[in-house]
């Protein structure tokens, strides 16, 4: 039970408004252009990465959503990464722009959680045949987060 009560905990609601807040002061020192840079024609730029975590905060926030309305019987689906990044458009566009909505995605995200009831935290779902818990879900978001996020970030001091 006591992850539970870590989700709803003021430090777990702070440290991701600190790496949020961290994050976006540094990705605000990239450039468009830096930002649009391949090393390679089949890896995401940090536009398409930064877009692929703008696309993961709305396939989480959903499955947190139907986690509380399906009775611990509900099926996460996967999602088509690659085709989400495309069909968004990420690479064309504004770097900028990318930030706002990755910023305001997570924190509609953080609301969502701060105002999920407790108990909720041990409901779960299935995906891939495995069953997780929606405390899961949230933990596992914020450090699949910060994974790309060092990668955006990698060459920002």
């Amino acid at each position: 039970m006591e992850i539970f009560k870590q989700m709803k905990d003021s430090e777990l609601i702070s440290g991701w408004n600190d790496l949020i807040s961290q994050s976006n002061n540094k990705l605000n020192a990239l450039n468009n252009v830096e930002a649009a840079f391949k090393q390679t024609e089949d890896k995401w730029s940090k536009k398409e990465l930064l877009g692929h975590l703008c696309d993961s905060a709305i396939n989480n926030y959903t499955r947190v959503i139907k986690i509380q309305l399906g009775n611990n019987e509900h099926i996460i689906e996967k999602y088509a990464q690659n085709d989400w990044v495309r069909l968004a458009n990420y690479q064309n566009r504004e770097w900028e722009s990318i930030i706002n909505e990755w910023l305001l995605l997570n924190n509609v995200f953080i609301e969502l959680v701060k105002n999920t009831a407790e108990l909720c935290f041990e409901m779960t779902g299935y995906y891939d045949g495995q069953k997780l818990s929606l405390s899961f879900i949230v933990s596992d978001y914020i450090e699949h987060m910060k994974h790309h996020l060092n990668q955006i970030l990698d060459t920002v001091n």
